[in-house]
């Protein structure tokens, strides 16, 4: 390995040496570009969809979910008139579920406030919920032609090699950087093609690991080449994994499971979606207590619970581990909103967290071998 030059902000490209990296970036892209559905239209509303489900989450996946979203919600208009529980029930299995809530709240407020008039600028539509730098500036270099960056992961590993920027990307001064260092590639190139041109370099070429320098289109002009440095770069900021526990409680009653649903505005992991009642397991709090006040806390009375299996899931940076919990349901106050006694079978009709939707299909196998 050479030694590399110690620096922290690389200089930003020359216009010269921008429009010839550009150049060869979007004939590159030209050629190897893969066929995906939102790259046949201008739409900004398919766009907007397409770069919102695209964000922690990889294309093949967001395909068949983009595909049905559009049909079921074809238009803003369409999105906004629908209810919470409509659009978080077609985009089940997606995960983030802030994502899709944040798009039907930023279509009603596009209908209310800008009366279906689409923003042309950066500000305003950063103003809509969920909107940032970068989806913005998606949907105005490729829906309206503006010459604005849009820096992705993919896109800012791909500028982090070829110019060598060495700090972590999270940092305030790399993110500046990225989007000047965008800027001036875009200067003299159709902006939306060449945005789309750096993100997928990034993700077909320019991989995290084990990138393909070879076949880059820039691998000439590379530092991160030059210096064998593809591997470090770009630099990570590490962060711990977070373990915890939970309970679920399923409490039952003539056949109906209790099912809450989260607030949608609040900040729980699956906002708007049902779940059984359920809490973070302290080290000092027993068990059987959290239980306890689970049940009355939703009005509810129980006698001895029964722990039927464990379970783990994982999100973003935390790994939880869930003891679940069978109780009946003794006394039962008056409903209260949010709540609902659904059987096992009517839980499809309801957007269910997906941890919680695995507790109810592994309890009703339990239930079907009982019954064998």
């Amino acid at each position: 390995m050479t030694d590399a030059p110690k620096r922290s902000l690389p200089e930003l490209p020359e216009p010269g040496q921008a429009h010839v990296l550009a150049e060869k970036l979007v004939r590159w892209y030209a050629r190897h570009r893969r066929p995906l559905p939102w790259r046949r239209t201008c739409d900004p509303y398919a766009i907007w969809v397409s770069e919102v489900m695209l964000q922690q989450t990889q294309v093949a996946t967001v395909i068949p979910y983009y595909q049905r979203f559009l049909k079921r919600f074809p238009t803003p208009q369409a999105l906004a008139r629908a209810s919470a529980d409509d659009v978080l029930r077609v985009w089940q299995g997606l995960g983030y579920y802030r994502r899709a809530l944040n798009l039907w709240s930023a279509c009603r407020r596009l209908m209310q406030r800008h009366r279906g008039q689409w923003p042309q600028d950066r500000q305003s539509w950063c103003r809509l919920p969920g909107v940032g730098q970068y989806t913005a500036g998606a949907i105005l270099s490729q829906a309206f032609g503006q010459k604005v960056p849009a820096v992705d992961a993919n896109a800012a590993r791909v500028l982090a090699r070829l110019f060598g920027l060495q700090i972590p990307l999270d940092r305030s001064a790399a993110r500046r950087w990225l989007v000047q260092a965008a800027e001036r590639l875009l200067e003299r190139q159709t902006p939306g093609e060449c945005n789309q041109a750096l993100m997928e370099l990034g993700a077909l070429v320019c991989t995290p690991a084990e990138p393909r320098c070879p076949t880059c289109p820039l691998a000439s002009e590379c530092w991160a080449r030059q210096h064998r440095r593809a591997s470090a770069i770009p630099v990570k900021t590490r962060r711990p994994i977070v373990c915890r526990e939970e309970v679920a409680l399923l409490l039952h009653r003539r056949g109906r499971f209790l099912l809450t649903r989260s607030d949608p505005s609040g900040t729980d992991p699956w906002p708007g979606l049902w779940h059984f009642p359920a809490a973070t397991l302290r080290e000092s709090t027993s068990a059987r207590r959290v239980l306890g006040q689970l049940a009355h806390r939703f009005g509810c009375r129980i006698g001895a619970a029964q722990e039927l299996f464990g379970m783990q899931y994982r999100i973003t940076r935390h790994v939880v581990a869930v003891r679940v919990f069978q109780a009946q349901a003794h006394r039962v106050g008056d409903r209260r909103e949010g709540t609902a006694w659904l059987r096992l079978s009517d839980l499809c009709r309801r957007p269910v967290c997906a941890p919680h939707l695995r507790i109810a299909r592994r309890l009703g196998r339990l239930a079907r071998r009982h019954r064998q």
